[in-house]
């Protein structure tokens, strides 16, 4: 979601039907879309809706990312 622009954002809005719940998951820390707008960051900014910020990473994610990491690492690919 945080690379999500408005164009993008508008064609998805209108493709979902009245009553339809959406949850977004983004982080606004990442880079903005390369499109117009600041999607996301607008959205959490506005206060319009509830948000929820996941503050520590989980024992299994952090087990994820160290496989992800060792997994790169052997194969030459190291991600930063």
């Amino acid at each position: 979601m945080s690379m999500v622009d408005i164009l993008l954002m508008h064609h998805l809005l209108k493709a979902i039907r009245p009553g339809t719940r959406l949850v977004l998951t983004g982080d606004v820390d990442q880079l903005p879309s390369v499109g117009a707008g600041n999607v996301l960051k607008d959205i959490i900014s506005s206060g319009v809706i509830n948000t929820v910020k996941l503050t520590e990473v989980s024992d299994r994610l952090k087990k994820a990312l160290l496989l992800s990491m060792r997994t790169g690492s052997t194969e030459g690919k190291c991600r930063r």
